[in-house]
């Protein structure tokens, strides 16, 4: 979904003006005339690195380029990035507000764009993830009038919580019990979890949720997953599960080798 957001001037932009007043003409100082129209700067705040960004970072500068857009030529873009630390996040929304960002882009989770939105009310940010509720998070007033000075896009992904189940259900079908590991600091995942425990229930099933909001947590889960007899496991939609989606992978590697390999202890 798209929220509008009231069209703000890019600061710094040169205007000319050539007045005649009479036979008279008014001719700027040559200093002034000689210096270039100043490049609009815009703030990337990301709770990724840069290196498991790169397909968003092309399309994010193909987006720009298809508005007109064009890096190093007519924009100027500072990059921050938290690199997996929510706490990085308010000490580099300060570094770009002193680069005078005319708009902030907050993405990789809802986190990067409260950080922004709690250190200015004036520049307009520029949300984009899928691991939240704006409304419920404080950042935007609605979806149809979002207000502020905040706007952005959102997906649905942690609405398909059902969808995941029955999917996962066909992949193994004789597995009876399932397990969903969450992001508690995750906003919205609350408002979630209803909609895919009565989906599980509903094939019979036996459900469980981990949770973990960092790697040691993340560890602990699979450890006490492995105890519990694990058989099929649903990642909850959150960015930080998406930034350490290989080491999570490694844990799920690990524990069917585990599982499987006979004489391998749980």
């Amino acid at each position: 979904m798209l929220y509008s957001c009231p069209a703000r001037p890019w600061h710094g932009e040169r205007r000319e003006f050539i007045i005649f007043l009479g036979s008279a003409t008014v001719i700027w100082p040559l200093a002034a005339r000689a210096q270039p129209p100043q490049v609009p700067v815009t703030g990337y705040l990301s709770l990724a690195s840069p290196e498991s960004y790169q397909k968003q970072l092309v399309a994010f500068r193909k987006g720009l380029r298809e508005g007109g857009f064009v890096e190093g030529e007519n924009i100027t873009i500072q990059y921050r990035w938290a690199k997996k630390d929510y706490n990085e996040l308010p000490h580099l929304v300060d570094e770009l507000l002193h680069q005078q960002v005319a708009l902030l882009y907050a993405t990789g989770g809802g986190k990067a764009a409260l950080a922004a939105k709690a250190e200015t009310s004036t520049i307009p940010i520029v949300f984009a993830f899928g691991d939240g509720d704006p409304v419920k998070d404080g950042l935007v007033a609605s979806i149809d009038r979002p207000g502020g000075n905040v706007t952005g896009v959102i997906m649905i992904a942690g609405q398909l919580g059902p969808k995941r189940v029955q999917l996962l259900h066909e992949i193994v079908p004789n597995a009876t019990a399932m397990h969903l590991l969450v992001n508690p600091s995750t906003a919205g995942i609350v408002e979630d979890l209803p909609a895919t425990t009565s989906a599980v229930q509903k094939l019979g099933l036996t459900f469980k949720v981990a949770k973990a909001s960092t790697m040691d947590e993340i560890q602990a889960a699979f450890t006490l997953m492995a105890h519990e007899q694990a058989e099929a496991l649903i990642v909850a939609n959150d960015v930080y599960f998406t930034t350490h989606a290989a080491e999570i992978v490694e844990l799920v590697l690990a524990s069917s080798r585990q599982r499987f390999i006979p004489g391998a202890n749980m």
